[in-house]
């Protein structure tokens, strides 16, 4: 094989793992890491307080209103969800995967096909959801 052939053949794997850098942001342990030092009670009492001074409905939070724990995460988005805030760190080919905190009392979140969630501290989980092609 000659060498313009073998940059050809470089160049579409190029692109296939600049695009997978590009789309993903952040592993699951480095958002333990990071959730640990920013401290998981500042992160929910901060949620919490975003919970009570925002629209009721508002899907989409804009990152200009994001308190600091949620802007040191680094999220690609941050979603109201009836139970909390869903903090997008990762997406990638139909599949997102974040952190859930929970503002609701007393919820759980639940598990099927194509969503699942990991504890990782009180109010605080891992999602991973397939559902989104």
């Amino acid at each position: 094989m000659n060498f313009k052939r073998q940059r050809e053949h470089l160049l579409p794997l190029c692109t296939i793992i600049f695009l997978w850098i590009s789309c993903t942001s952040q592993s699951k342990d480095s958002a333990i890491e990071l959730v640990k030092n920013i401290g998981s009670e500042k992160l929910l009492a901060e949620a919490t307080i975003l919970k009570e001074n925002i629209t009721p409905g508002a899907f989409v939070i804009p990152p200009r209103t994001w308190p600091d724990s949620f802007q040191l995460l680094a999220p690609m988005q941050v979603r109201q969800q009836e139970s909390g805030f869903q903090l997008l760190m990762t997406k990638f080919i139909g599949q997102e995967k974040g952190l859930l905190i929970i503002t609701a009392q007393k919820y759980t979140p639940q598990e099927s096909e194509l969503i699942s969630y990991t504890y990782l501290f009180d109010g605080i989980y891992w999602y991973e959801d397939l559902r989104n092609e």
